[in-house]
């Protein structure tokens, strides 16, 4: 899903560990030479977003954001978020690529074991980026979690 986009728009939360989650993504994309923008945005900006690029990345924010009622045919969305969800885990969206990474569908708490930049750091591990970890912890601690 990420590898195949040409075009690539990150929204994320404006506090610690939105930024943080943004800041990882980034740096994944920045490394697979992939043109991308970073948009920081507040919760209730997230039903204003349009789905223009081939991929569209919530961090921290949009499990529980109606997001997929923006969807298009040819939209793609992931969602890398801890906060609780609107839809089911195996929700599949009418059109386009739909896939929302929440560690409650795997019985985590969202608000105790991992954060948002968690979740981006795990997706940044799976490309090799390991040295990457410090900043999933900056993004708990600012979280308290």
């Amino acid at each position: 899903m990420v590898e195949s986009s040409e075009t690539v728009t990150v929204y994320s939360h404006t506090d610690c560990d939105g930024i943080t989650a943004a800041t990882v993504l980034s740096k994944v994309l920045e490394r697979l030479d992939m043109d991308h923008e970073v948009r920081i945005i507040n919760i209730n900006e997230v039903p204003e977003v349009e789905l223009s690029s081939d991929l569209t990345i919530f961090s921290d924010l949009g499990s529980g954001q109606r997001v997929h009622e923006n969807l298009k045919s040819n939209s793609r969305v992931l969602i890398l978020d801890h906060h609780p969800p609107v839809r089911k885990m195996n929700f599949t969206a009418p059109s386009g690529d739909f896939l929302e990474i929440n560690p409650i569908f795997y019985g985590m708490d969202g608000s105790t074991h991992v954060s948002g930049g968690g979740l981006t750091y795990l997706l940044a591990r799976e490309f090799g980026y390991r040295d990457l970890s410090w900043m999933g912890l900056l993004a708990a601690v600012g979280d308290m979690q």
